[in-house]
């Protein structure tokens, strides 16, 4: 294994945590959930609707999975 593929492996693990934080935190419905982007103020957020939220918990779960898939493959 090389420092290219060590370096991608630390990558995966560190954004496949992020990930499974966040799915986490979608799954729980007593968690109240905004889009707010880098700078903006917190009375800018957007609160996410159930629907928003249950899209998002996918694409978290969809990519868990894609990188989980690639950290294997490695």
């Amino acid at each position: 294994m090389d420092m290219k593929v060590l370096d991608r492996a630390n990558e995966i693990q560190k954004r496949l945590v992020k990930l499974e934080k966040m799915r986490k935190l979608l799954e729980d419905k007593e968690w109240s959930a905004y889009l707010i982007g880098s700078g903006a103020r917190f009375d800018e957020a957007i609160p996410l609707s159930s629907d928003m939220r249950t899209v998002l918990l996918g694409m978290c779960i969809g990519e868990s999975a894609r990188l989980q898939k690639e950290f294997e493959n490695l």
